[in-house]
């Protein structure tokens, strides 16, 4: 309950809604264009001037999102490391880039970390919307519960919550006994908040290894802990 890395962890849940939603906006807006223009490249669609002009903002919409992608990678492996406390292993697309840009750009397209990546981006809006609801409202009702009910039971002020439509919870916050078991459970609720913040960090680290990382056939997968 005293580890750092626990509410690092709570912080990168709370944050993650934003960065979901942000990453699903930019990844879906930009998805359209990437498909036309590979479309059209390959021949499956007629060439016209208005083709040419959507090729055109298609090649621009392509660099930006690749950067966006590159920003994102490297976003990602910050948090990971600071508020996770993960460090990821193996090779970034970065470190594999060919020297010019357009060789750059031809190596985006065939490298299936990209493609990985824009995965990510779309599905950290339902992660970080399931990891917003697990952190922020479970970490408001556990500590809200536990000193709430400490509260009223050091100043004897029992009467100022009411739990009308549930009997027996009243009567229980009503004594002593009731509101040191209410306190033992929110704090017990809070422990294992903590605990499930820690494998979520485990598993969203095991994610931006996927897709973020590269590994050769020798290399071990695994992401080492930072500090504990």
């Amino acid at each position: 309950m005293l580890q750092g890395r626990s509410y690092a962890i709570l912080i990168y849940m709370a944050l993650a809604l934003a960065l979901g939603v942000a990453y699903f906006t930019w990844a879906f807006l930009c998805l359209p264009l990437l498909n036309y223009g590979v479309l059209a490249e390959r021949g499956y669609v007629p060439p016209t001037d208005e083709v040419g002009g959507v090729l055109f903002i298609s090649a621009i919409v392509a660099i930006l999102f690749f950067f966006g992608l590159t920003l994102v990678a490297n976003f990602e492996t910050f948090l990971a490391r600071t508020l996770l406390g993960l460090e990821p292993s193996g090779r970034r697309l970065i470190d594999a880039w060919p020297a010019t840009f357009i060789g750059r750009v031809a190596f985006r397209f065939k490298d299936r970390r990209t493609w990985s990546q824009m995965l990510y981006m779309l599905a950290m809006l339902p992660l970080g919307t399931l990891y917003f609801i697990i952190a922020v409202p479970g970490l408001a009702m556990t500590l809200l519960l536990a000193l709430l009910a400490l509260f009223e039971l050091v100043t004897d002020r029992a009467e100022l919550t009411h739990f009308s439509k549930m009997p027996v919870v009243e009567h229980l916050w009503h004594t002593a006994p009731g509101l040191v078991l209410f306190t033992i459970l929110g704090l017990v609720g809070f422990t294992l908040l903590l605990h499930i913040a820690h494998l979520v960090a485990h598993l969203h680290g095991r994610l931006i290894q996927i897709a973020f990382y590269k590994h050769d056939a020798d290399e071990p997968h695994a992401i080492a802990p930072v500090f504990e």
